[in-house]
């Protein structure tokens, strides 16, 4: 068969040359249009729900959250198995259903079954919520934000308002976490000898803390040829807007009590169970951004690097962007890696071969030797002789040649 292919090449050369031009163009082609990846997604065909319960130790995680969510999401069609995990102030359940079955479909199972959760969970415990639609080796892009003046609450503040909302528009993107940083609260202090001396309770100060933020909406008046909307907005900005709010008002002689007057306001952040530093300079936000499942990691990236100037536009000029892993750079570099291998593993057989048969043509054209082939066997066709040479190595040499 060999024989035969060689002989029809050898006649017909210039098709041959055409033909083989013609397939490697092709393969040109959809060589440019691969998804080349260096890390392929094995994540199994799974959904997470992930329940936040403030306040609540492990032990009552479990029982008062996780086991609820696991007896709604089970007996779904095509699941195999089940797994959860408990921690402070969070519950895990993973459910992992069979590769047959539509990822999509598979969340549309699971979130008919958490909409029936709705009131079973205990008081202040949010709402389960599915994970994003990504996979175990989703994580395409890691950096940090930094700036030498200012807080960690002020970075955080600008990762969740201004970066995040951009990063996620990216085509392809599924989730920004940002890790670190504070969120800022004004803390107020209540003064029990205060209260006591107005006749007044912790309920009361908490009932007007409630009514001074948030928005009343209003009707309309006329503006010329339109109308004007009206509405009432309290959303004290400092602690001192805050203690202007009144707690009691004016009547039966009795002077109006505000919050500053029963109570100490100060600016402070919600308690932490963590924090993010980098490169021993203090603390920063470290943020990653999360692919879509079954994405292409080198197109994603791409997308992100040309969304970057516009992120950066939008921060002060004393914030900086680090980075800290790319994706892209890891496939890049491997691909570079792999085509480097094998170019110099090819020349190097050429340079061989070249050696041990001492024909650079032969090199070129060496392929393993047929299983009936034997040595100096040699046939010919009207005036073309085509010659087998098997090397030590096992392979074969093939040389054309006139009659002589």
């Amino acid at each position: 068969m060999i024989v035969w292919m060689v002989q029809t090449a050898l006649r017909h050369r210039r098709t041959t040359v055409a033909l083989a031009l013609a397939l490697a163009a092709l393969a040109a082609l959809y060589g440019a249009n691969l998804r080349l990846d260096a890390l392929p997604d094995v994540t199994s065909n799974q959904v997470i729900v992930l329940t936040q319960a403030p306040g609540l130790t492990p032990v009552e995680v479990e029982r008062r959250v996780t086991r609820p969510v696991e007896a709604a999401l089970g007996g779904l069609p095509g699941v195999e198995t089940q797994r959860s995990l408990s921690r402070y102030g969070i519950s895990s359940v993973t459910v992992v259903f069979e590769d047959a079955v539509n990822n999509s479909l598979a969340r549309q199972y699971v979130s008919e079954r958490l909409a029936g959760l709705a009131g079973a969970l205990p008081a202040g415990v949010e709402a389960p919520a599915m994970a994003p639609m990504t996979g175990g080796l989703g994580e395409i892009f890691h950096f940090t934000v930094s700036s030498p003046r200012r807080t960690p609450a002020e970075l955080l503040e600008l990762t969740n308002l201004r970066i995040s909302p951009l990063l996620r528009s990216v085509p392809g993107v599924v989730e920004v976490n940002a890790w670190g940083g504070e969120q800022r609260t004004l803390d107020v202090i209540a003064d029990p000898s205060a209260l006591a001396a107005r006749s007044l309770t912790l309920d009361d100060l908490r009932g007007a803390l409630a009514s001074a933020v948030g928005y009343a909406p209003g009707a309309s008046v006329p503006a010329g040829d339109g109308q004007a909307l009206l509405r009432g907005v309290a959303r004290p900005a400092s602690a001192s807007d805050l203690g202007q709010a009144i707690v009691r008002p004016f009547e039966g002689g009795r002077a109006a009590v505000r919050v500053a007057d029963v109570a100490h306001i100060a600016e402070g952040a919600l308690p932490r169970i963590g924090a993010a530093t980098a490169n021993g300079r203090g603390e920063t936000v470290y943020v990653m951004v999360q692919m879509l499942r079954d994405a292409n990691a080198l197109e994603v990236m791409d997308r992100l690097h040309a969304r970057l100037p516009a992120v950066e536009r939008v921060l002060p000029e004393d914030v900086h962007l680090q980075v800290v892993y790319d994706r892209a750079t890891l496939v890049t570099n491997t691909l570079t890696t792999v085509g480097t291998n094998l170019v110099e593993g090819g020349l190097l057989v050429i340079i061989v071969l070249f050696a041990m048969l001492g024909s650079f043509r032969a090199g070129l054209g060496v392929q393993p030797a047929d299983a009936d082939s034997g040595n100096g066997r040699s046939g010919s066709d009207g005036q073309n002789r085509l010659t087998h040479v098997k090397s030590p190595s096992g392979l074969v040499a093939l040389q054309n040649g006139g009659e002589g």
